[in-house]
């Protein structure tokens, strides 16, 4: 695994964000920003090149987490993993289009997201 993986929080309510982030207070791992736009974190995205970064689909602004997700594959390559209360088949199979590593739904478990990332970061 990386020696450090520098991680982007892309979520539109700051209390789920921050709690999200004390997941991530031991190495490897370091939440490098929180973003509640998708036109923020893509600047964010283009000064910093997180290793990943955490989506939720409703986000603050015009853009959502699956159009951005899109677009930081088409141009990043940086992997995604979607964190959502969204359930609904719809939403899910147009964001698993984007091909994201994994899609929890809130309420997450800390297990399931650190097995998926570890699972992302440990590949040949």
């Amino acid at each position: 695994m990386k020696k450090e993986i520098n991680i982007m929080i892309v979520e539109d309510e700051l209390i789920f964000a921050e709690d999200l982030k004390t997941i991530f207070q031991d190495p490897p791992y370091k939440v490098s920003s929180i973003q509640m736009r998708a036109n923020d974190a893509l600047a964010e995205i283009a000064r910093k090149k997180p290793d990943l970064i955490l989506i939720d689909i409703k986000l603050q602004g015009k853009m959502d987490g699956i159009e951005l997700s899109e677009k930081v594959r088409q141009k990043y390559a940086i992997p995604v993993i979607f964190i959502t209360a969204f359930s609904n088949p719809l939403i899910i199979e147009k964001s698993m289009a984007t091909k994201p590593i994994c899609y929890l739904i809130k309420p997450i478990s800390e297990l399931d997201l650190l097995d998926a990332i570890k699972a992302e970061f440990e590949k040949d």
